[in-house]
């Protein structure tokens, strides 16, 4: 399956930069993401797949 995710443009930007690497969404391995830049961008600005998947309670993923 394909996900259009979106998000506000301080978040995609730090995404890009890759200093935010995580994000608590329900996704399958290797499915294909697309960026969404919400607000005043207004278009796709960057793909990734899904890596890696870490399943646990909040408090104990956040740290």
């Amino acid at each position: 399956m394909t996900i259009l995710l979106s998000i506000k443009p301080k978040y995609v930007e730090e995404l890009l930069k890759s200093s935010k690497k995580s994000i608590f969404k329900k996704y399958d391995k290797n499915e294909l993401v697309f960026i969404y830049s919400s607000y005043q961008v207004k278009r796709i600005v960057g793909t990734f797949s899904v890596g890696d998947i870490i399943e646990n309670c909040p408090k104990i993923l956040w740290n």
